[in-house]
């Protein structure tokens, strides 16, 4: 219904990343990060020849250099991380080599505090979280690898040229997981509920 009001206002209805069944009301279509499984609308496109990377990435990718050994890891998990997969992510990355240093960011919708604050007593380990950081870009070019959902923050990472894990935060993210992965420009390792921590362990050792 707000989308077929705001087509009343509207001479070019664009819509980005939208698969609802309100895109009927757009005059164009664009998808990078769900590619929708029907044309919503007549003029429907979609690739990640659409995916929209702020400069600041592209910026960053020009100081970042590529590393053989792996001496920091960084792991997003969305913004809100609304499945809590974070905690389970660092209990099965713990018996990592010391050397390599674990970074967590989240973001300001973050509501896994509670188990977060159980599995750093629990791992004993030094893990450097950070918290809803600004400039995001400039913090991802500081890590060797990365350990990430399958959103935006993958697409960002990739762009600057870190090396990537796929821990899907949403069944949804599953698809572009998969075009990546196929790509071969990231490892996919499937939906966070399903997968062990054994398993995680062992596709992060055999990626370092």
């Amino acid at each position: 219904l707000f989308l077929k009001k705001i087509k009343t206002f509207s001479r070019l209805l664009v819509m980005l990343d939208y698969i609802q069944s309100g895109s009927k009301y757009a005059d164009i279509s664009f998808h990078s990060l769900f590619y929708p499984r029907k044309k919503f609308c007549k003029n429907t496109f979609s690739g990640l020849e659409y995916v929209i990377i702020g400069k600041k990435f592209l910026e960053s990718k020009k100081s970042y250099s590529f590393k053989k050994n792996i001496n920091s890891k960084i792991i997003f998990q969305g913004g809100a991380d609304t499945k809590c997969f974070s905690p389970k992510i660092l209990k099965s990355l713990k018996s990592l080599p010391s050397n390599i240093k674990l970074t967590l960011i989240v973001g300001n919708k973050f509501q896994c505090w509670t188990e977060l604050n159980k599995t750093l007593k629990l791992i004993q380990k030094k893990i450097n979280i950070l918290y809803d950081v600004k400039n995001i870009s400039n913090e991802m070019k500081n890590h060797d690898l990365a350990i990430s959902a399958g959103g935006n923050t993958l697409l960002e990472l990739l762009a600057i040229g870190i090396p990537s894990l796929i821990i899907c935060g949403e069944q949804h993210e599953m698809q572009i997981a998969k075009i990546l992965s196929s790509k071969k420009l990231a490892l996919n390792l499937g939906y966070g509920k399903i997968l062990s921590q054994k398993l995680i362990l062992e596709k992060t050792k055999n990626f370092v």
